[in-house]
């Protein structure tokens, strides 16, 4: 049990971090960082000063939600694919 509780905190003499660490956290670290900035409350002020704009206000904010939403489904598609580094043509082969 206390190895366990070692292993837990790091003091099993095992190294902080590997090379694989180093590049995981290189390679998502933009995705940490937007999930840092989309912790603020930007989007209700952005689609506050949107709608104030003009008449057209409304129907430019649902078009850029709409694209937003686009966009952040195509992230998590490729994210779970991981098409970056392999040639797997289907999502179930990550599971």
């Amino acid at each position: 049990m206390g190895t366990f509780f070692k292993a837990l905190v790091g003091a099993n003499g095992n190294a902080f971090s590997s090379e694989t660490t180093v590049a995981d956290f290189e390679s998502y670290i933009w995705l940490f960082l937007l999930a840092i900035v989309a912790c603020f409350p930007i989007v209700p002020a952005i689609e506050k000063r949107i709608k104030s704009l003009s008449y057209y206000g409304q129907g430019v904010a649902v078009l850029i939600k709409t694209v937003l939403c686009c966009g952040m489904l195509y992230i998590c598609v490729n994210l779970l694919v991981d098409s970056f580094l392999t040639n797997n043509p289907f999502l179930y082969f990550r599971f």
